[in-house]
């Protein structure tokens, strides 16, 4: 049995990567599943300093048995009882579960010198192989991507092989408005086979929206070169966008591909354009800044009259996007976006109405600066507030 090491994720300054090992089917038709105390805590040490990861297994790897003895002594025991070694492990331990023929594990690893150790003992050790088994597809295979509503492409398309994360663009070829989150995951071609490349596997669910006819440039993935190298060759990026709401949603899987260079001379676009690149994203901003945007809106808001005499305050949330000429578009607030009072029944649209009146009065603001293209529409939100007494504006 192999292990296979096939997903990362860094998230809120930790670090969670995924085992999956292959069984012989039949072996173990066990099913575990993490208790409450198995969660992660992102405040302890993740693994004690004297393990070594690959210690533990031969070259042909751990068995079913090995396995399933070591689930049940994470979870058939009171965690006081366990050694001090294993309590680091389980209190860093976020999920573990198996099935008929394959168990999977998550830790986290918290601090920078066991990122330092995972590489060591993990992706270097010649006895785990990494982005393998189940997870392979044959050159011929197809992923059944979408080329005609949406158009995917990594620019620059070749990097060196030390980058930490390579920049997405998605074209939107419909009437339609288009819907691309933070997910995604990378393919390196080694000959025969695309394998996984360790890279994050949960994500903050976001969406990102992508107009009708117009090019998104600010998606990218990351590559995680302190915790791997990346060999040069070809590498694909796959997201997925969507198009609708409900039961009218429509997914469109994408792919694009790129390559990983160790010659400078392959990479020079990307060298053209590394300083501009890796320049701080400007947001766009309200002409005079923060201070002049919160005196607009509270010498413009005005407390509703039909609400008057009945203390009723509410805290509500618009999104909205300022294009590149700095002009407001799409602005939106939903009855699910009163943050305050909640769960009362009613949708108090003379707020809302009120607060999209005042934003229609706001002057052009400062547009976004794309760090290639220039002038670029971003998307952002304000959250206003209303006070009986008087005391309207945003926070």
């Amino acid at each position: 049995m192999k292990a296979y090491f096939i997903g990362l994720v860094i998230m809120g300054g930790c670090l969670l990567y995924g085992c999956h090992t292959k069984q012989k089917k039949g072996e173990n038709s066990s099913d575990y599943s993490a208790d409450s105390q198995s969660i992660a805590r992102q405040d302890t040490l993740p693994l004690p300093t004297d393990t070594h990861a690959a210690s533990s297994v031969s070259t042909e790897g751990w068995t079913a048995k090995q396995i399933r003895d070591s689930i049940e002594l994470f979870f058939g025991k009171e965690y006081d009882t366990l050694p001090p070694h294993l309590r680091k492990i389980r209190r860093n331990m976020a999920s573990l579960w198996n099935t008929d023929d394959s168990v999977f594990l998550q830790l986290i690893i918290a601090e920078a010198p066991y990122v330092k150790a995972f590489k060591t003992y993990v992706f270097d050790s010649p006895l785990i192989q990494i982005g393998g088994g189940p997870y392979d597809r044959s050159p011929k295979e197809s992923l059944c991507e979408d080329t005609i509503h949406f158009a995917m492409r990594v620019s620059p398309n070749v990097y060196p092989t030390n980058i930490e994360r390579i920049e997405i663009a998605i074209t939107n070829h419909t009437n339609q408005e288009g819907m691309g989150g933070e997910s995604y995951f990378i393919e390196h071609f080694d000959g025969r086979a695309w394998k996984g490349v360790p890279q994050p596997n949960a994500f903050v669910d976001l969406g990102y929206p992508i107009f009708p006819n117009q090019t998104r440039d600010d998606f990218s993935a990351t590559l995680m070169p302190e915790l791997k190298e990346n060999p040069p060759g070809l590498y694909r990026v796959h997201k997925t966008v969507s198009t609708g709401h409900g039961a009218g949603i429509v997914h469109y899987p994408l792919a694009a591909t790129f390559y990983l260079s160790d010659n400078p001379e392959d990479y020079e676009e990307y060298t053209r354009f590394a300083s501009r690149l890796h320049e701080p994203r400007p947001m766009a901003e309200f002409k005079g800044g923060r201070e002049a945007m919160i005196r607009f809106f509270e010498q413009n808001l005005r407390y509703p009259e039909s609400y008057k005499g009945t203390g009723t305050k509410v805290r509500l949330f618009y999104s909205f996007t300022i294009d590149s000429l700095g002009m407001l578009q799409n602005p939106i607030s939903l009855p699910e976006n009163i943050l305050y009072p909640r769960d009362t029944g009613k949708t108090y649209d003379e707020f809302r109405d009120e607060a999209l009146r005042v934003l229609r009065l706001m002057p052009a603001w400062e547009p976004a600066v794309n760090r290639i293209h220039g002038p670029a529409s971003i998307d952002t939100g304000l959250f206003f507030y209303f006070n009986e007494e008087g005391k309207c504006g945003i926070e």
